[in-house]
């Protein structure tokens, strides 16, 4: 009765709508729709479709339609790649109470949002990923099939309805893509998978009756009803199906402004989409198939030759395995592995050596490394990673025979990581070119020299403070993470000490600072990752590898503008003759003009090797630093008795007075150094070193073959309990003149020692004293060791603080 109701008002709508716009097509369409309302819309949906084909072959270019009394514009290229016209026609709005605003039926705004947000998701390498999930599928899709084709007879029937198979199989695939789980649509009966298929149901018959009804009158139709129940029952799934589309909760978690029901939304949409469609697409496919024999002949003949060269592969693989197996087996017996696995060490296994029995967290490597495996096997021992050997020392004896040596020179080959962005600078160079151009830099890091950084050092540590101060303030708290602080400093200290500019890293930020603090971060990810074994051309191809190389032309980009810039200020000044301004700024830039003026006076210097030799400065001497000076006030703020002892220190040397520190007072601060120097020994900032073997030597009674790499655990060496009893307490007496007598020359290398030493190390002292004593002058430093436990460091290039390093700040009025 109701649709004889609803029919009679559309009719006189229609006559009063007609009445304006006649045309005998458009009337034609019309009635056939109204007789669809009638409820024979299964015969005129073909009558319908034929009408606007007929049309559409008259206007090939622009034509119309009535749907009801809503006009349908048809101009298919100009309105599809039209970026204007992109939101969907009310039609579209029975799916609304299902998909909401999920990306079909989202406007323009919030479609383009998460279309970006769902974009990445179907790039090529993660596709790639979902392969085992169609190949799975597509497996028990045959047996179904297989299973339904067999007669009670046991005989494989001629004829099947294919389409219900299919329909079963797109949404296992679509529910475990989209939303991470297994309805195991193809096997048992889904309520979900029923649900879904009835909705549908539920949508084509509205479309092609009710449609005109707004939801809230239509949920008064007892259709209109169970369509709202399946809705609601689905949400509610999807709420216990919490782990779904890593991607857009990744997304919230990084910011993006989602709810549960815009999510739940993007899921339905991309069930809705990703089932069906792909379902009516394959039947219609099988059916051409069917229709083209010649053509599916033509499909199994591809199909073979896939298997062909599937079965070629594997055989090739098989060779390989074989071959890889066989020159392991040979490897294995050879002389070096031979020799090298005489020194004792932890278990090795196949191809992985000793990698699995690592930890996985980088804090746990290094008390493994330089604590488990030392008590365990001594302080010479041997390890595996991959085919890479490394020997471990950390005894003074043996120390002292690897670092002074005139022949072990070589860097370790995990150094290698950092060829791509340091060259043959100063720490990565070997033979002649080390030798070099040590001795040409050597003079930079002259006492005379050093004493002109300290404006420097100075002016920057009270912007440190300042900041520190601010902090506090705006945080509102006495405690803050000091660490990205000290990096700041540190970065702007070395960038005006090593190029001679100012790039205010304390209080802006800039893309050059981003990139070395990038850079930082890439290299140490490679140094614990896959990519560590890769050759450099072989990692560019990784999407990392990608990044790093990028971010490194920019900061080698950076450089080489610095380096051009000077050599046309020190050209303008031998112009203009200006002697004493140039003295000047020699004694402030003389690594750099050091380097330049080197070149102006025949020494052969490429611009690529004064390039190399500025990062190197830049690397070795801002994140090292940092390091040193965190787990420096670490050690004053767990030790208070020593820091007062500190403060008397500089209360002697510089009073109440405010004033900078020169390098007369910093040789005045005895204790201060002292506790630098014990916090370097529970914390030395480069916890290892390593040095390639190039000739065969015996260290300790046993042989160490050429190939194997050396590696000096500093961090194990300092806390050798025979050199400094109760190695984990901190006592700065220890480095006092009269401690000092009789130990080991070679117990405590916080900067390395012998001809390989750090160049900077008086550089780097100054500036730590410096730092250290306009903090500890401004405020008073506490850990809060019931909240936060013992900080911990990861073993990575640099020993950094694991979880930041948050300290206690008070002010001292």
């Amino acid at each position: 009765m109701w649709q004889a109701f609803f029919a009679a008002i559309l009719l006189v709508l229609a006559i009063l709508f007609l009445d304006q716009h006649s045309c005998s097509c458009n009337t034609m369409i019309f009635l056939e729709i109204m007789q669809t309302i009638q409820g024979k819309w299964v015969r005129q949906l073909g009558r319908i479709l034929s009408q606007l084909t007929w049309i559409s072959t008259l206007h090939t270019d622009f034509f119309t339609c009535f749907h009801g009394g809503k006009i349908l514009w048809y101009q298919l290229f100009k309105i599809l790649a039209c970026q204007t016209f992109i939101e969907k026609r009310t039609s579209y709005n029975i799916l609304r109470p299902w998909l909401g605003g999920g990306l079909l039926l989202a406007s323009m705004d919030r479609w383009g949002k998460n279309r970006r947000l769902s974009t990445p998701a179907f790039r090529f390498e993660i596709l790639d990923n979902f392969f085992y999930v169609f190949n799975k599928n597509a497996d028990d899709l045959c047996q179904q099939l297989a299973k339904a084709a067999i007669s009670n007879k046991g005989q494989f029937t001629k004829e099947i309805d294919v389409f219900p198979f299919l329909k079963k199989c797109t949404p296992y695939i679509i529910s475990e893509a989209a939303m991470g789980i297994k309805i195991s649509a193809q096997l048992e009966d889904s309520k979900y998978l029923r649900d879904v298929h009835r909705i549908s149901e539920i949508v084509v018959k509205r479309f092609f009756s009710s449609n005109f009804l707004p939801d809230r009158l239509k949920q008064g139709v007892a259709q209109g009803r169970l369509e709202v129940d399946v809705n609601d029952e689905d949400l509610g799934a999807f709420k216990k199906r919490r782990a779904f589309l890593d991607l857009i909760l990744m997304a919230v978690k990084d910011g993006v402004e989602l709810s549960d029901v815009d999510i739940h939304h993007e899921v339905d949409t991309f069930m809705f989409e990703g089932h069906h469609t792909t379902a009516a697409a394959f039947v219609w496919f099988l059916y051409c198939m069917a229709r083209n024999p010649e053509h599916q002949e033509l499909v199994r003949q591809e199909l073979d030759e896939l298997e062909m060269i599937t079965a070629l592969l594997v055989a090739i693989l098989l060779v390989l395995l074989t071959v890889l197996f066989l020159a392991y087996r040979r490897w294995e017996c050879s002389s070096f592995v031979k020799t090298i696995d005489l020194i004792p060490g932890p278990k090795k296994r196949p191809i992985v050596g000793n990698a699995t029995s690592l930890p996985s967290e980088s804090d746990e490597i290094m008390q493994t490394i330089q604590g488990k495996w030392v008590k365990q096997f001594g302080r010479i021992y041997r390890s595996w990673l991959g085919f890479r050997t490394f020997v471990h020392i950390s005894t003074p004896n043996f120390v002292e025979k690897i670092l002074t040596s005139q022949t072990y020179i070589e860097k370790g080959k995990s150094y290698s990581i950092l060829t791509p962005w340091l060259g043959e600078g100063l720490l990565l160079a070997t033979g002649i070119k080390w030798k070099k151009n040590r001795r040409l830099l050597t003079p930079a890091f002259h006492f005379q020299i050093l004493d002109n950084f300290f404006d420097v050092f100075n002016k920057n540590a009270d912007i440190l403070c300042d900041q520190l101060a601010k902090a506090l303030k705006s945080e509102c708290c006495k405690e803050i993470d000091v660490f990205p602080f000290l990096k700041k400093c540190t970065l702007d200290i070395i960038c005006e000490a090593a190029m001679g500019i100012k790039i205010n890293a304390q209080l802006e930020d800039t893309e050059y600072i981003r990139n070395v603090h990038r850079i930082s971060e890439i290299v140490v990810e490679r140094f614990f990752s896959f990519g560590h074994f890769l050759p450099d051309w072989a990692y560019r191809c990784t999407p990392k590898g990608r990044e790093h190389f990028k971010i490194l032309k920019q900061i080698h980009d950076f450089t080489s503008q610095v380096i051009r810039e000077r050599k046309e200020e020190i050209a303008l000044e031998e112009m203009q003759n200006n002697d004493e301004d140039f003295g000047k700024i020699k004694k402030r830039r003389a690594f750099l003009d050091l380097m330049l003026l080197a070149v102006k006076d025949g020494v052969e210097l490429s611009e690529m090797e004064i390039r190399n030799e500025v990062d190197t400065f830049m690397f070795e001497g801002h994140d090292t630093t940092a390091s040193a000076l965190v787990w420096f006030l670490y050690c004053m703020g767990t030790n208070p008795e020593h820091q007062e002892l500190v403060r008397e220190e500089l209360n002697e040397v510089f009073g109440n007075s405010a004033s900078p520190c020169t390098i007369e007072d910093a040789n005045k601060l005895k204790y201060l150094e002292c506790c630098i120097k014990e916090s370097l020994r529970l914390y030395p900032a480069v916890p290892n070193i390593t040095r390639y073997i190039s000739e065969d030597f015996e260290l300790g009674g046993y042989k160490i073959p050429t190939g194997a790499s050396l590696s000096v655990q500093i961090y194990a060496l300092h806390r050798n309990e025979e050199y400094f009893p109760d190695p984990d307490v901190f006592k700065p007496e220890r480095f006092q003149v009269d401690e000092s007598i009789g130990r080991h020359a070679f117990a405590y290398v916080p900067f390395s020692a012998g001809p390989r030493n750090c160049i900077g190390q008086r550089f780097a002292m100054f500036e730590e004293k410096v730092l250290a004593s306009a903090i500890l002058r401004r405020f008073r430093v506490s850990y809060d060791f019931a909240k936060h436990g013992p900080s911990k460091g990861n073993a990575e290039l640099v020993l950094r603080p694991k979880h930041g390093m948050p300290l206690n700040l008070v002010s001292i009025s």
